[in-house]
């Protein structure tokens, strides 16, 4: 739970300075290499407006990478993606 309001309120803030244009795609888009996981560089090369304190706060093994259900977290929240 801690985790969601730290993702919800670095997105709310982001999306409050006029960076939250994130324009998300699915998982097996982003997941390039077909690894079952998304570094940040395929995070980033997706989703250019993505910051890395999003991404650090999405990653929740803190393993440096997002797998489906951590970036569904990153994406899934309202105001966070503009699709």
């Amino acid at each position: 739970m801690k985790k969601l309001i730290t993702v919800a309120s670095v997105c709310l803030v982001a999306f409050g300075m006029g960076t939250g244009a994130v324009m998300a795609r699915d998982f097996a888009h982003a997941d390039e290499n077909k690894d079952g996981k998304v570094s940040w560089t395929e995070a980033f090369g997706d989703t250019p407006t993505l910051t890395e304190v999003l991404f650090k706060a999405a990653d929740e093994n803190h393993d440096g990478s997002l797998d489906e259900a951590e970036y569904g977290l990153l994406f899934g929240l309202g105001g966070c993606a503009v699709k």
